[in-house]
């Protein structure tokens, strides 16, 4: 099949485009930006079955064009501005403009094209408060978004079950939690990169790091996610609209730090309560809950890393490759505290 990856040149993007050029697909990656050559080659250079586009979801005729010229049959949509509480209101209007009418665009795409099924790639960010009740989040709570890139996710998801409804596009719905790993980077739509990035980036540096002791969540290894991706994208006849994506348990980035601190000579690290030196993007004063993927592991028997096993890939990874990454491509990534979901 030839898949259509909207976002390709973004993190997750990224890893959705190996993952599903490995499988054997012909895969159109789909963005306003290009990799720079040296990223490119290294990211696809062994996958001569992926092709850069590029396109602008808020540009309908752009989409017509991909579509047409390469006989897409499925899509995976994840282009889409990631914004903070304290943004301003032009960045705002661009998320909600490439979140809602890009996806918006993206489906009547689908429509008029004959696609096969256009995965919707959401966040947990649509569950709100919710992930800070007293259990796992599970597809049945209903999303209550409490930050501007919440609600313009769930509009999605609405445009998505609208879409099904109206014109009987085959529309599946993935709530990604936190993740991090390979080509993660700071870029003009995701300005914050994980704390997990930034402390790489600060050893690097040979900066000490304070990690915040209550920086917990489910912090997900994307390359997991992107197989998660994969599987709901080609499933014959997947039983839900929606699933969760996400490794199902709460952690902190001091479990990489640990391993830094035994692996990079002069590296060290203190934990505390406040005066922290990596950004969260997230309120580090109550107790998350992970995202409940037992729809994902029970259908498609997908299988997440643990953070010890995760953390040792990505460190891995980041020897081999961090010249690609550790370097802002986008003047934007800020070290401050943001809540971004």
């Amino acid at each position: 099949m030839t898949v259509l990856v909207t976002g390709a040149a973004g993190f997750l993007g990224i890893n959705v485009v190996r993952r599903l050029a490995r499988d054997g697909h012909q895969v159109v990656g789909f963005d306003t930006v290009e990799l720079p050559e040296s990223a490119r080659t290294a990211a696809f250079g062994d996958l001569p079955n992926v092709v850069d586009v590029r396109g602008d979801v808020c540009r309908p005729d752009d989409l017509a064009n991909v579509m047409r010229t390469y006989e897409v049959t499925r899509v995976v949509h994840l282009g889409a501005v990631t914004v903070a509480r304290d943004e301003s209101p032009e960045r705002t209007g661009t998320a909600v403009r490439v979140n809602v009418v890009g996806t918006a665009n993206v489906l009547a795409a689908c429509a008029r094209h004959n696609v096969g099924r256009c995965l919707i790639v959401s966040s947990s960010a649509v569950y709100g408060d919710t992930v800070f009740g007293t259990a796992p989040v599970t597809e049945d709570v209903t999303p209550v978004p409490r930050s501007v890139y919440g609600i313009t996710k769930l509009a999605a998801e609405e445009l998505a079950a609208a879409a099904l409804r109206r014109d009987g596009v085959d529309t599946v719905v993935a709530r990604v939690t936190a993740l991090f790993g390979p080509w993660e980077r700071p870029t003009c739509s995701r300005t914050l990169p994980s704390p997990l990035w930034q402390l790489l980036a600060m050893a690097d540096a040979g900066q000490r790091v304070t990690v915040a002791s209550g920086g917990h969540r489910d912090w997900t290894y994307v390359e997991d996610a992107a197989a998660a991706l994969a599987a709901l994208l080609t499933a014959k006849r997947p039983r839900y609209r929606v699933y969760n994506v996400g490794c199902g348990a709460v952690w902190s980035p001091a479990v990489l730090a640990e391993l830094l601190k035994m692996t990079q000579p002069g590296f060290d690290y203190t934990v505390a309560e406040s005066d922290t030196n990596l950004s969260y993007g997230d309120d580090l004063n109550r107790k998350r809950h992970p995202l409940d993927s037992s729809r994902l592991r029970t259908e498609y028997g997908i299988a997440f890393a643990g953070p010890e096993s995760a953390c040792r890939r990505y460190y891995e990874w980041w020897q081999q490759y961090r010249h690609h990454v550790n370097q802002p491509l986008c003047a934007g990534w800020r070290n401050q505290s943001q809540i971004v979901r």
